[in-house]
C-alpha cells in the first residue's frame, strides 16, 4: 500500500495546493491543467440505486437522505480508488459544511491540519487481532481543511471500513464518537446528532454515499457538490427527476 499510497496523496496534495477553493469558484483552470489529457472522467449523482448491489444499505441512518456520487474513468483504472480529482472537490465541499470527522486505520504519514483522538487503550495481543481483522474501536481524526479531510480516502477506503461525518457547529459530541469508533452498520440508528452529512464508500469504494438528516439539506449539498464540480470542469449528470424527494432510508 505504501508506494500507491504516497503516490495518491503526492497527487491530492497537488490538486489541493492549486491556492483557489472548487467551491468559491477559483481554481478551474489549474485543476484541468492537472487532468491527464488521454483519460475521459464523468461523474454521476444518483438519487435511486441497487443498495443491496453496491452494499451501502447498512451505511445509511434510518430515515436519512442519500444521494450516490460513482464516476467512470477511460481507459479504465484498476483498484485506482477514488480519482484524486473527485477526492479534492468533495473535501472542500465537506470542509465548506463543516469540519470532518473520520477513521483513522493506518496512522503513518498523516497530514498536518487534523486532530486525532486515539481510540481506548488496548491489551496489545486484542489489539493486533483488532487491527488485522480491522474491527474497531477506530482512532478518529477531525479535519477542518481539504487537504486533511481527503485522507479519508486513503484510510481503508476500498474495504468499506471507513466513515466520515461533517459535524455542525457544536463539534463532535461525545455520543457521535463514540459511535463513529465503534458502528459497523447504521441501518437501525437514527442520523447521527451534530452531523449534517454522512460520507461513505460503495461496494469496493468505487462511489461516495452521501446522506443527510432532511432534503433540503440533501439538496444543499448537492447544489454546493454540482457546482463545484463545474467549476472543476468535471461533467457530472444527476439523475432522479428533479421534482422528486430524495430517496428516504426506513427502517429495516
Amino acid at each position: 500500500m505504501g508506494d500507491r499510497r504516497r503516490g495518491r496523496l503526492q497527487r491530492l496534495d497537488k490538486l489541493l495546493a492549486l491556492g483557489g477553493r472548487f467551491v468559491d469558484g477559483e481554481g478551474r483552470q489549474s485543476l484541468l491543467e492537472m487532468v491527464i489529457h488521454n483519460q475521459s472522467l464523468t461523474l454521476q449523482i444518483d438519487r435511486s440505486w441497487d443498495e443491496v448491489l453496491l452494499r451501502t444499505a447498512q451505511l445509511r441512518p434510518k430515515h436519512s437522505q442519500a444521494a450516490l456520487l460513482t464516476w467512470t474513468l477511460e481507459p479504465p483504472a484498476i483498484d485506482a480508488g477514488v480519482p484524486a480529482e473527485v477526492a479534492a472537490v468533495v473535501s472542500e465541499v465537506a470542509t465548506f459544511l463543516g469540519s470532518v470527522a473520520f477513521r483513522i486505520f493506518f496512522p503513518d504519514d498523516l497530514p498536518t491540519g487534523m486532530i486525532v483522538l486515539c481510540a481506548p487503550k488496548r491489551w496489545l495481543p486484542v489489539a493486533l487481532y483488532q487491527r488485522f481483522t480491522r474491527s474497531w474501536p477506530a482512532d478518529i481524526a477531525v479535519a477542518a481543511e481539504a487537504a486533511a479531510a481527503a485522507e479519508m480516502f486513503l484510510q481503508d477506503w476500498q474495504l468499506q471500513g471507513q466513515m466520515a461525518l461533517v459535524l455542525g457547529a457544536k463539534g463532535l459530541e461525545e455520543e457521535t464518537l463514540d459511535r463513529l469508533r465503534k458502528a459497523r452498520n447504521w441501518n437501525k440508528m437514527s442520523f447521527p446528532t451534530g452531523v449534517r452529512l454522512l460520507v461513505a464508500p460503495a461496494v469496493d469504494g468505487d462511489g461516495i454515499l452521501l446522506a443527510t438528516h432532511s432534503a433540503p439539506e440533501m439538496d444543499r449539498v448537492l447544489g454546493l457538490m454540482s457546482a463545484a464540480f463545474a467549476r472543476a470542469g468535471l461533467p457530472c449528470t444527476m439523475v432522479g427527476p428533479p421534482e422528486t424527494t430524495l430517496q428516504s432510508n426506513q427502517p429495516r
